[in-house]
Protein backbone atom coordinates (compact mmCIF):
# COMPACT_ATOMS: atom_id res chain seq x y z
CA UNK A 1 0.00 0.00 0.00
CA UNK A 2 1.33 3.38 0.14
CA UNK A 3 2.19 3.49 3.80
CA UNK A 4 4.71 0.56 3.10
CA UNK A 5 2.43 -2.28 3.94
CA UNK A 6 2.18 -5.36 1.38
CA UNK A 7 -1.29 -6.13 0.78
CA UNK A 8 -2.70 -8.87 3.64
CA UNK A 9 -4.09 -11.98 2.42
CA UNK A 10 -6.97 -14.44 3.67
CA UNK A 11 -7.92 -17.49 5.31
CA UNK A 12 -8.65 -19.45 2.22
CA UNK A 13 -5.51 -17.53 0.67
CA UNK A 14 -2.30 -16.70 2.80
CA UNK A 15 0.54 -14.89 1.42
CA UNK A 16 3.63 -16.80 1.85
CA UNK A 17 7.14 -15.57 2.17
CA UNK A 18 9.51 -19.05 1.74
CA UNK A 19 12.98 -19.43 1.22
CA UNK A 20 14.14 -21.06 -2.01
CA UNK A 21 16.54 -22.86 -0.36
CA UNK A 22 15.58 -23.24 3.26
CA UNK A 23 18.13 -21.02 5.71
CA UNK A 24 20.16 -20.20 3.54
CA UNK A 25 18.60 -17.07 2.69
CA UNK A 26 20.18 -14.51 5.38
CA UNK A 27 18.77 -11.50 6.47
CA UNK A 28 21.58 -10.09 8.21
CA UNK A 29 21.91 -6.39 10.31
CA UNK A 30 24.42 -4.29 11.77
CA UNK A 31 22.24 -4.35 14.92
CA UNK A 32 20.64 -0.60 13.68
CA UNK A 33 17.86 -1.97 11.64
CA UNK A 34 15.83 -5.15 12.27
CA UNK A 35 16.71 -7.58 9.56
CA UNK A 36 12.82 -9.00 9.04
CA UNK A 37 9.86 -7.21 10.56
CA UNK A 38 6.23 -7.83 9.87
CA UNK A 39 3.69 -5.01 10.95
CA UNK A 40 -0.29 -5.04 10.64
CA UNK A 41 -0.13 -8.08 8.38
CA UNK A 42 -2.86 -10.71 8.65
CA UNK A 43 -2.95 -14.11 6.96
CA UNK A 44 0.44 -14.88 6.09
CA UNK A 45 3.12 -17.69 6.05
CA UNK A 46 6.93 -16.69 6.95
CA UNK A 47 8.97 -19.91 6.23
CA UNK A 48 12.61 -21.07 5.92
CA UNK A 49 14.19 -17.68 6.10
CA UNK A 50 17.52 -17.03 8.33
CA UNK A 51 18.13 -14.11 10.08
CA UNK A 52 21.19 -12.50 12.46
CA UNK A 53 21.44 -9.24 14.17
CA UNK A 54 24.89 -7.93 15.68
CA UNK A 55 25.60 -5.53 18.47
CA UNK A 56 25.18 -2.26 17.56
CA UNK A 57 24.86 0.76 20.51
CA UNK A 58 23.07 3.10 18.29
CA UNK A 59 19.26 2.24 16.97
CA UNK A 60 16.47 1.25 19.23
CA UNK A 61 15.14 -1.49 21.02
CA UNK A 62 13.23 -2.93 18.34
CA UNK A 63 15.83 -2.35 15.66
CA UNK A 64 17.78 -5.44 17.55
CA UNK A 65 15.48 -8.01 17.38
CA UNK A 66 16.35 -10.35 14.44
CA UNK A 67 12.54 -11.69 14.05
CA UNK A 68 10.23 -8.67 15.00
CA UNK A 69 6.36 -9.84 14.30
CA UNK A 70 4.10 -6.32 15.38
CA UNK A 71 0.41 -6.01 15.38
CA UNK A 72 -0.15 -9.13 13.19
CA UNK A 73 -2.94 -11.54 12.91
CA UNK A 74 -3.21 -14.89 11.49
CA UNK A 75 0.71 -15.12 11.00
CA UNK A 76 2.35 -18.27 10.87
CA UNK A 77 6.27 -18.67 11.14
CA UNK A 78 8.18 -21.67 10.15
CA UNK A 79 11.21 -23.34 10.30
CA UNK A 80 12.58 -19.66 10.91
CA UNK A 81 16.29 -20.10 12.33
CA UNK A 82 17.58 -16.37 14.38
CA UNK A 83 20.50 -15.50 16.12
CA UNK A 84 22.72 -12.40 17.30
CA UNK A 85 20.16 -10.60 18.96
CA UNK A 86 21.88 -6.62 19.68
CA UNK A 87 23.47 -7.72 22.92
CA UNK A 88 24.02 -3.67 23.57
CA UNK A 89 20.03 -3.19 24.02
CA UNK A 90 17.11 -5.39 26.03
CA UNK A 91 16.51 -7.45 22.87
CA UNK A 92 15.53 -10.74 22.26
CA UNK A 93 15.76 -13.24 18.76
CA UNK A 94 12.23 -13.58 18.15
CA UNK A 95 9.63 -10.30 19.48
CA UNK A 96 5.65 -11.31 18.86
CA UNK A 97 4.11 -7.45 19.88
CA UNK A 98 0.74 -6.45 20.41
CA UNK A 99 -0.45 -9.73 18.14
CA UNK A 100 -3.08 -12.38 17.75
CA UNK A 101 -3.74 -15.85 16.31
CA UNK A 102 0.29 -16.38 15.81
CA UNK A 103 2.24 -19.69 15.38
CA UNK A 104 5.86 -20.34 15.55
CA UNK A 105 6.42 -23.58 14.92
CA UNK A 106 9.89 -25.69 14.64
CA UNK A 107 11.65 -22.36 14.47
CA UNK A 108 15.18 -22.05 16.09
CA UNK A 109 16.77 -19.62 18.30
CA UNK A 110 20.75 -19.19 18.78
CA UNK A 111 22.87 -16.69 20.47
CA UNK A 112 20.96 -14.73 22.68
CA UNK A 113 21.70 -13.41 25.93
CA UNK A 114 17.57 -12.16 27.11
CA UNK A 115 15.22 -13.62 25.31
CA UNK A 116 14.85 -16.44 22.76
CA UNK A 117 11.43 -15.76 22.30
CA UNK A 118 9.55 -12.94 23.81
CA UNK A 119 5.89 -12.30 23.03
CA UNK A 120 4.41 -9.15 24.82
CA UNK A 121 0.78 -7.88 25.27
CA UNK A 122 -1.04 -10.66 22.40
CA UNK A 123 -2.99 -13.53 22.06
CA UNK A 124 -3.37 -16.67 21.08
CA UNK A 125 0.07 -17.28 20.56
CA UNK A 126 1.39 -20.74 20.05
CA UNK A 127 5.26 -21.76 20.31
CA UNK A 128 5.51 -25.05 18.81
CA UNK A 129 8.12 -27.80 18.41
CA UNK A 130 10.82 -24.63 18.77
CA UNK A 131 14.44 -25.06 20.49
CA UNK A 132 16.29 -22.59 22.46
CA UNK A 133 20.54 -22.88 22.94
CA UNK A 134 22.17 -19.33 24.54
CA UNK A 135 25.04 -20.70 23.63
CA UNK A 136 26.40 -18.83 26.64
CA UNK A 137 26.14 -15.72 24.22
CA UNK A 138 26.35 -13.09 27.29
CA UNK A 139 29.84 -14.22 28.22
CA UNK A 140 31.52 -13.40 24.66
CA UNK A 141 32.99 -10.03 25.15
CA UNK A 142 30.06 -7.62 25.50
CA UNK A 143 27.71 -5.71 26.69
CA UNK A 144 25.89 -3.00 27.44
CA UNK A 145 24.57 -2.04 30.52
CA UNK A 146 20.96 -2.65 29.76
CA UNK A 147 19.92 -6.00 31.61
CA UNK A 148 23.66 -7.17 31.19
CA UNK A 149 23.22 -11.24 31.49
CA UNK A 150 26.24 -14.09 30.94
CA UNK A 151 23.86 -16.27 29.65
CA UNK A 152 20.37 -16.25 27.69
CA UNK A 153 18.43 -16.01 30.81
CA UNK A 154 14.92 -17.48 29.24
CA UNK A 155 14.39 -18.91 26.57
CA UNK A 156 10.32 -17.40 26.50
CA UNK A 157 9.09 -14.61 27.61
CA UNK A 158 5.34 -14.23 27.82
CA UNK A 159 4.54 -10.67 29.21
CA UNK A 160 0.77 -9.40 29.61
CA UNK A 161 -0.24 -12.12 27.28
CA UNK A 162 -3.32 -14.61 27.27
CA UNK A 163 -4.29 -18.02 25.61
CA UNK A 164 -1.12 -18.81 24.57
CA UNK A 165 0.42 -22.27 24.18
CA UNK A 166 4.26 -23.67 24.96
CA UNK A 167 4.45 -27.13 23.53
CA UNK A 168 6.71 -29.65 22.95
CA UNK A 169 9.72 -26.81 23.43
CA UNK A 170 13.75 -27.41 24.16
CA UNK A 171 15.57 -24.87 25.96
CA UNK A 172 19.52 -25.86 27.17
Amino acid sequence: TSGGNARNGTSGEPITIRADKERTAALVSDGSRAPFVMTGCSWWRVEGLRSQNADNSSGSQADGVPFRFEKVRHVTGRRLLGSHNNRQLNTHVYLVANSEQVLLEECEAYFFHRHAFSIWKSRNVTLRRCYANSMLYGTRGCCGTVDNRDYGDEAVSLYGTSDSIVENFVSE
